[in-house]
């Protein structure tokens, strides 16, 4: 064959392939999109494409964040989506990536629609709807609504007579408004109508009566506020949890900081909404540091408002404890029968079997339980198999042991004090100390005698006794 008859079969060869790599990887065309049937929260989303493709959807109320997404699983040449859980006058943004057998892909443009006029024919769902507080002349009336709805409210004596109106005249999802004007220890009755934006209806009906005590002239008082003194449940290295009540319902915030009368740290509790009881956990402390803080409530009844006095915390300076591994120590004091990374002594002391590795049969050996914070006394891995605070982060002890350990320290304490009396809920926590704590039964009666800081209801003794916290108040 002629060297030029060669050459131009070579190019023939090379057009061809070409031609079929073009055809297999043909680019991918959307066209005739559509947005339609857009009602009650949903919208469908019609396009085309010249080749059978499937596709993913991409949605969401921003173009730097299209959060939602569907996947059409078929190969399709026209498709349609439907997009659910959508609210009103919103502009949305989507897009549509389509990929053809071959792996050709392609994406629209991004595109944009409005929820503006959307069609809404349900009504709106009320839920826990509650006459939160009254008192001689008022009420406090709450309800969250499944959707944005704002409200009508009647009232009155009587059930078919409601001759007062209110209004919540913005659109939220949960609502509150105050009764004024209320005639003292009276039955009322209230029907809320909500409404939403496409002018659907709902109603709800409560009936309440007002109070005997508690008027204008009632100071908003700040009350039960904890922990009143060191409490473990509630103050760690690195947050603590605050508790307290008042009189009336209120919103309520906190002011904290590290020098007395200087708070320069602020947190929102209740901010949208009004309560009775409050809790609240503030984070990222310093472990070891006393903190001062006061609490404000506001927008009660009538307007009122109030301050705490100044309070203070001190966050633990302690870690839960770390078992004895065998290849850190040295000696026969460290001695581990079982291979279990718990020495023997140690095993002895937490009540875990010294000659078997896996105490509690759950598979999982006694030493790597306790690195991670499980009870190798307890089977499983529920919630109570974790390593308690108030068991001082030791396993727990069989009942028996307990119960001879709580007998030889009630027959002490009693010794010692005459038998006093002491609630059952802070003897437990006395008894735990004791059991688990180290706490010598002499620190136990010192803490009876004198309440305080003798006990730290989560610290060990051998830790507890050397803070400055304890020295402090044993010094007093």
């Amino acid at each position: 064959m002629p060297k030029v008859t060669k050459f131009l079969l070579i190019i023939a060869i090379l057009f061809a392939s070409m031609s079929y790599l073009t055809i297999a990887t043909a680019q991918v065309y959307i066209y005739n999109v559509e947005v339609f049937d857009m009602q009650n929260g949903s919208v469908k989303i019609y396009w085309e494409t010249v080749e059978p493709t499937q596709a993913r959807v991409y949605l969401g109320e921003s173009s730097n964040n299209l959060d939602k997404f569907y996947f059409y699983s078929q190969f399709d040449s026209a498709h349609v989506v439907t997009f659910m859980g959508l609210q009103k006058d919103v502009t949305y943004y989507f897009k549509i990536v389509a990929v053809n057998k071959a792996g050709g892909i392609m994406e629209s443009f991004l595109q944009t629609f409005s929820t503006k006029n959307m069609i809404d024919t349900v009504a709106p769902e009320f839920s826990n709807a509650q006459v939160t507080q009254t008192t001689k002349d008022a009420a406090a009336v709450s309800w969250t609504t499944n959707e944005e709805t704002k409200a009508e409210i009647f009232y009155g004596t009587r059930e078919y007579d409601l001759n007062k109106k209110a209004g919540y005249g913005s659109y939220n999802k949960y609502h509150e408004i105050f009764l004024y004007n209320l005639t003292p220890e009276t039955y009322y009755f209230v029907k809320i109508i909500a409404e939403d934006r496409g002018k659907n209806k709902q109603i709800s009906f409560l009936n309440f009566k007002t109070a005997k005590g508690l008027d204008k002239n009632t100071a908003l008082k700040i009350y039960q506020i904890e922990p009143a003194n060191f409490d473990g449940e509630l103050v760690h290295q690195n947050k603590v949890t605050l508790k307290w009540k008042t009189n009336f319902v209120a919103k309520s915030k906190i002011h904290y900081g590290l020098e007395s009368g200087k708070y320069n740290k602020h947190a929102d509790v209740l901010k949208d909404s009004h309560a009775l009881e409050y809790e609240f956990t503030i984070e990222a402390l310093e472990p070891n540091v006393t903190y001062y803080y006061k609490i404000e409530v506001y927008d009660s009844f009538y307007g009122k408002k109030v301050e705490s006095g100044e309070l203070t915390f001190t966050t633990s300076a302690f870690s839960a404890p770390t078992p004895q591994i065998k290849d850190i120590q040295a000696g026969s004091e460290y001695f581990d029968s079982d291979n279990d990374g718990l020495s023997d002594v140690y095993e002895y002391e937490i009540g875990t079997d010294p000659l078997k590795q896996d105490s509690d049969g759950d598979g999982y050996n006694d030493g790597n339980e306790m690195k991670h914070g499980w009870d190798p006394n307890v089977f499983g891995s529920t919630a109570g198999a974790r390593l308690q605070a108030a068991n001082y982060y030791l396993p727990k002890r069989n009942y028996q042991y307990r119960v001879e350990k709580d007998r030889e320290l009630r027959i002490y304490v009693n010794n010692r004090l005459g038998s006093p009396y002491v609630a059952s809920k802070n003897w437990r926590i006395l008894s735990d100390a004791y059991i688990y704590g180290g706490y010598p039964a002499e620190a136990i009666v010192t803490a009876i005698k004198h309440g305080g800081k003798t006990v730290h209801p989560t610290i060990p003794w051998s830790v507890w006794k050397k803070t400055s916290v304890y020295q402090q108040y044993i010094n007093r």
